[in-house]
């Protein structure tokens, strides 16, 4: 159920939510004979207001709370509190948000086979964010992000003699910014994006072996980047991925370093019409240059792959 109360400077948003899963299949821990399930209710409230409207400034806060009641778990309480800054004159935005955050461990992470840990805690952690965009012409924006992130019990995959386990790391530390750019004709003939991330995230847990070390299968830098070119009859389109070296071992021993790998893939989407009926015929090429590469140590990714796939829209 949802309620929302809004007017010009305003808006509050209750909500509440139930939600129940079941997993079947005989890849599950033996103790559960092949079924696990999970239910539970989340309590949610948001509230914004807009505390200063002017020719040169306009400025907004945002406050939230949320309550999960989640079987077989205690319960966990989430909030987040913020403010927006409009510049009208140069078109710029500025916001800070600080916030409580909490992930259940998922199924696969609880219970799957040879990995799962039935003894898993939630991931609780504190953020903070400052951003700023820039909004040029109307067509062009860029956009900075710098954050801090204190989580504990965070969930990561350890390498385990023959297998690998889902554990706790009892506390990390997580760092860094991003910068993001994109473009747009007003006709959207062409889009532009492009996003790099810069992050650095530490085991900072007391009396840790691995004290200070990087988390296992954290690269440093990101770059996510996309291009579309849209006709009325067809559209082209390309993205690219790179991903930095990372650790496969909480030592950071150099004979565990798994190298930077970039993916680059395509895609055209023919659109026909029949009176009523649109239709889209698309095509994928993905890792279009056929990379060979790792994400995990050991489980080597597809190489060249090909999708099609055919929509219907009336």
């Amino acid at each position: 159920s949802k309620f929302i109360v809004r007017d010009t400077a305003n808006y509050l948003d209750l909500n509440l939510d139930t939600y129940f899963s079941s997993l079947k299949g005989d890849m599950l821990n033996q103790k559960l004979n092949g079924y696990a399930e999970r239910y539970g209710i989340a309590i949610y409230t948001k509230y914004e207001k807009e505390y200063l409207k002017s020719k040169m400034l306009n400025a907004s806060g945002m406050i939230s709370f949320r309550t999960d009641f989640i079987s077989n778990l205690k319960p966990a309480y989430s909030s987040a509190i913020g403010s927006n800054f409009e510049l009208k004159s140069i078109n710029t935005f500025a916001n800070i948000q600080i916030s409580n955050n909490f992930r259940p461990p998922n199924f696969n992470e609880m219970y799957y086979l040879n990995y799962g840990n039935e003894n898993l805690k939630p991931e609780q952690s504190t953020s903070i964010n400052l951003g700023l965009k820039r909004i040029f012409f109307n067509l062009i924006s860029t956009e900075i992000n710098a954050f801090f992130i204190n989580t504990r019990e965070q969930i990561v995959a350890v390498a385990m003699p023959g297998a690998w386990s889902a554990q706790n790391v009892q506390k990390v530390q997580t760092q860094g910014f991003e910068f993001g750019l994109n473009f747009h004709t007003d006709n959207n003939l062409l889009d532009f994006s492009f996003n790099y991330t810069l992050q650095e995230a530490k085991d900072k847990s007391e009396n840790s072996y691995f004290y200070d070390k990087e988390i296992i299968y954290s690269p440093k830098e990101l770059i996510n980047s996309s291009l579309f070119i849209n006709f009325s009859e067809f559209s082209l389109g390309a993205s690219l991925l790179y991903s930095s070296f990372r650790y496969s071992l909480p030592s950071n021993d150099l004979s565990s370093v798994l190298p930077h790998y970039f993916l680059l893939n395509s895609n055209l989407t023919i659109k026909l019409k029949f009176e009523d009926l649109n239709i889209n015929l698309r095509a994928d090429v993905l890792n279009l240059l056929d990379e060979q590469y790792s994400i995990i140590i050991n489980y080597p990714m597809p190489g060249r792959s090909y999708r099609f796939s055919l929509n219907f829209m009336l």
